[in-house]
């Protein structure tokens, strides 16, 4: 079996696997607003944030993994408190300087001559983490403001899923024989060809849900509105994705991690979601 197969078989069973999972926590986990399913999205967010710390770290040896999994959960954990105790959003704020205090001053108590040269790649790596992944899962978690939210989180999925998909079959199909490889110098093997693919399968699971699946959740928006959510969220599923390799090129690894078969960490299988979910999130509840 060659290793294109392999892979190839690997990603079908993780879909088989996790797709029915993500359906089923969609309907079945809406107990008091969703809250499990925000808890749940809250430990993804701390364990790709270690895997971040992981990949920063073979660039600044000094740095802690484990901080990552803190600074990763705090704007989650925040945006939960908030969405359930919303009076307190001040003292939320005082929340994210008091952790921030501490890794400074953690630095401040650490200092040494070996340390001195990477106080600023740490510091930046630190503040990088609460960023990526952690501000773009708690977009995630307000899903479930939206109008029709189980549908609205389905529909998200989709987007992203089918885009991710599509894109990666569509290259492997005609990538190579379209001669539109190399466009993107940190993914040279993937191709336009194939993104066009990815953007395409955005749009139309898009425009089926306008149509078919729930029309009263887009509201009074026509359907050139929808064709240009979808790809908006096309184009920033695959930017996500291509911003991933960035930082796995940056120091040389092929995968964040090895959580999924055949897939990588949670990061390679979350990248496109952190990006397209601040983008749909504001299509979907303000534009």
């Amino acid at each position: 079996m060659t290793e294109k197969l392999k892979n190839l078989l690997l990603r079908l069973l993780n879909a088989v696997i996790w797709v029915p999972v993500i359906v089923a926590g969609v309907i079945f986990w809406t107990w008091k607003n969703h809250l499990l399913a925000r808890v749940l999205i809250t430990i993804f967010s701390m364990v790709t944030g270690v895997e971040v710390g992981n990949l920063l770290r073979r660039k600044e040896s000094t740095l802690h993994p484990a901080f990552f999994a803190i600074l990763a959960g705090i704007i989650p954990v925040l945006t939960l408190l908030a969405q359930e105790y919303p009076r307190n959003i001040s003292l939320y704020i005082l929340y994210v300087v008091l952790v921030l205090l501490f890794v400074f001053t953690w630095e401040v108590f650490t200092y040494s001559d070996e340390r001195s040269s990477g106080v600023l790649p740490r510091l930046g790596g630190y503040l990088f983490g609460i960023i990526y992944p952690g501000f773009f899962f708690a977009f995630m978690m307000m899903l479930p403001l939206l109008p029709y939210p189980i549908t609205a989180f389905a529909m998200f999925f989709f987007v992203v899923m089918l885009n991710d998909t599509f894109a990666y079959f569509v290259g492997l199909l005609w990538g190579k024989r379209s001669n539109t490889r190399g466009i993107v110098l940190v993914s040279p093997k993937k191709s336009l060809v194939g993104f066009l693919g990815g953007i395409t399968a955005s749009i139309a699971t898009v425009i089926c849900f306008y149509y078919w699946i729930q029309p009263q959740m887009f509201g009074s928006r026509n359907v050139w509105y929808v064709v240009v959510m979808g790809l908006a969220c096309g184009m920033t599923g695959i930017v996500g994705d291509l911003f991933e390799s960035l930082l796995k090129r940056s120091v040389h690894v092929k995968d964040s991690g090895n959580f999924f078969m055949g897939r990588g960490g949670m990061l390679d299988s979350f990248d496109s979601l952190l990006f397209v979910s601040p983008v749909y999130f504001y299509f979907m509840a303000f534009m």
